[in-house]
């Protein structure tokens, strides 16, 4: 299900009506109300089985969608013997004796194809693949566990691919070779491409997030610490697949042993952030920055946020993002002005100009006044960062986080107050999710949450959603603590059972407060809708989610949890 929270609010002039179906989960009780929602200046009019109105400041969270909660989710660990029905496998190119696998205990085991007749100026492609279709956005992590190549042109690993043609489909690459190490390779539509080499000891974990056209590529040598390694900025047509590979190399390939196969849906919490700019206030808005020169406090600069062209000055800015850089790696540069290079490099100095169509000037302490072309730029770091509360916090489709004050509704449009005192106006289709913001809620996602759990269990996932739901995957046996600063009334969140899971499996989340249980969930199946729980808390240092379950492998899901404050 869409989850879209929404906050109350100064709203102004026309109800908004072609809002359609959905649903109100009201703050005080945490009921749900469904049906065809309407909203007006005061309250969303919910007309289903009865008429109801509620007002504004009554809702924690409306849901404008009539669609189900579809999660698009795999992982080997909970589907251990059964591919879902849209994989498929598939040799490519004319091989002499054709690839195979086989998937067990969750581990695939892939034998290479054999092309007998080498021709090395031929740039055709000799593989087998196993995988799915793509179209959408999110992240693929596994293992390559094992990879006997019987040759040096031998390579393995994840692959994004437009359709199965040998020589003219783009595709972008992550391998492991039978030479030492690995590479990444992107070929384009029609044949041109690029390599580049990569450091690689096996056992590794390879990561592929696509968020639209960007690409990000990260190693783990654990499966838990990961390194971003390339990001990429690429089209692909719409007949998008991804999955395993091995490439015989034109001769007998070998074998490649891959295992914690696992895919999320959307773009991870901590990967990529678009082109755009964060606000100082913590607002990001994708989109184009038009620079400006930096004189003073008072400077202005243009942004180009879906066609619309918003002023905002430097002194709101804390950082540029150019090229898409990872929201991690964003955070860790602190509050020093300077440019982040798209080699790693941090340049600290005075930012002087910043132009799209130019180069950025900045006055380094150590080099001088220096100007770089932003196609070497990541991101230009003007001023630090710092998060102030808002009443709401409003995400919108094309990955902006708007913190605002209000907003006012005008027949199809939404014009944002945000806490800076910018004006952001978009359309009703553009809005993703209304949330109540930090002044009203705290997002326990945003805390530094700790889980507690047997090595030998599946990590604690954390993702996001198709539309920004913020998703923790928890496995039973495995407990997770919050701590907590502050007065709060309230936990709310939605729950559910991982897709996959057994048809008999049954889970409980408790929840406790300071270690003393307080309440648990109604019992959890296997295929259910996810449902809103809501629990009173009071004066709860640590809050902890445990996860139980009758059958061993059951994961639970855990969706936009939230501490209410008081009031």
């Amino acid at each position: 299900m869409r989850n879209v929270i929404l906050f109350l609010g100064i709203f102004l002039g026309c109800s908004l009506s072609k809002l359609g179906a959905g649903s109100v989960v009201t703050l005080a009780d945490g009921l749900e109300e469904n049906g065809r929602l309407s909203l007006n200046a005061k309250a969303v009019f919910v007309e289903g089985l009865s008429k109801r109105e509620i007002n504004l400041p009554d809702i924690l969270e409306a849901d404008f969608s009539d669609s189900d909660f579809h999660l698009e989710y795999f992982s080997s660990n909970d589907t251990p013997d059964k591919l879902p029905g849209d994989w498929k496998s598939q040799n490519i190119g004319k091989n002499d004796v054709p690839g195979s696998f086989s998937y067990s205990l969750g581990v695939f085991k892939l034998v290479g194809n054999i092309h007998e007749h080498i021709d090395y100026h031929d740039s055709s492609e000799y593989s087998f693949f196993i995988g799915c279709p793509w179209p959408g956005n999110g992240q693929w992590t596994l293992r390559v566990k094992d990879f006997n190549p019987l040759n040096a042109r031998a390579s393995a690993g994840i692959v994004l691919r437009e359709g199965f043609n040998p020589v003219s489909g783009g595709r972008f690459q992550i391998c492991v070779t039978g030479e030492n190490g690995g590479f990444i390779e992107m070929r384009a539509p029609g044949g041109s491409s690029y390599s580049f080499g990569l450091p690689m000891d096996i056992p590794v974990w390879l990561r592929l997030t696509r968020n639209e056209a960007n690409l990000a590529v990260s190693m783990s040598i654990d499966g838990r610490n990961w390194d971003i390694v390339s990001q990429n900025t690429t089209k692909f047509s719409t007949d998008v697949w991804v999955g395993l590979y091995i490439d015989s190399g034109q001769q007998p390939g070998g074998k490649n042993t891959v295992d914690e196969v696992t895919f999320t849906p959307g773009p991870s919490l901590s990967d990529i952030l678009p082109a755009g700019v964060l606000l100082r206030d913590g607002s990001y808005l994708a989109g184009g920055f038009g620079g400006f020169d930096i004189t003073g406090p008072d400077s202005v600069g243009a942004f180009n946020r879906n066609g619309k062209m918003i002023s905002i000055a430097a002194a709101q800015i804390a950082t540029v993002v150019i090229y898409p850089t990872g929201r991690g790696q964003i955070l860790k540069l602190g509050p020093r002005p300077g440019l982040f290079l798209k080699n790693g490099d941090f340049l600290a100095g005075d930012i002087e100009s910043i132009y799209w169509e130019d180069n950025v000037r900045i006055n380094s302490l150590i080099l001088g006044i220096n100007s770089y072309d932003r196609n070497v730029t990541k991101c230009v770091v003007l001023n630090s960062l710092m998060p102030q509360p808002s009443a709401y916090e409003i995400r919108l489709t094309d990955g902006s986080i708007v913190r605002a004050t209000g907003v006012t509704v005008d027949k199809s449009h939404v014009v944002i107050l945000e806490a800076s005192g910018l004006s952001v106006t978009v359309d009703a289709n553009e809005i993703e999710q209304f949330r109540a913001g930090p002044s009203r809620v705290q997002a326990l996602l945003e805390l530094p949450w700790k889980a507690a759990q047997d090595k030998k269990q599946a990590p604690v996932e954390c993702w996001e959603g198709n539309h920004q739901e913020q998703i923790l995957a928890i496995p039973a046996g495995s407990a997770l603590n919050f701590p907590l600063k502050g007065k709060f009334r309230a936990l709310g969140m939605r729950v559910a059972s991982l897709p996959g899971s057994s048809s008999n499996a049954r889970a409980v989340i408790r929840i406790l407060a300071d270690g003393k249980e307080m309440g648990r969930t109604p019992s959890i199946h296997a295929g259910e809708q996810p449902r809103f729980v809501r629990f009173p808390i009071q004066d709860v240092k640590t809050l902890t989610l445990a996860v139980d379950s009758n059958f061993i492998g059951t994961r639970v899901l855990v969706i936009d949890p939230v501490a209410i404050l008081e009031n």
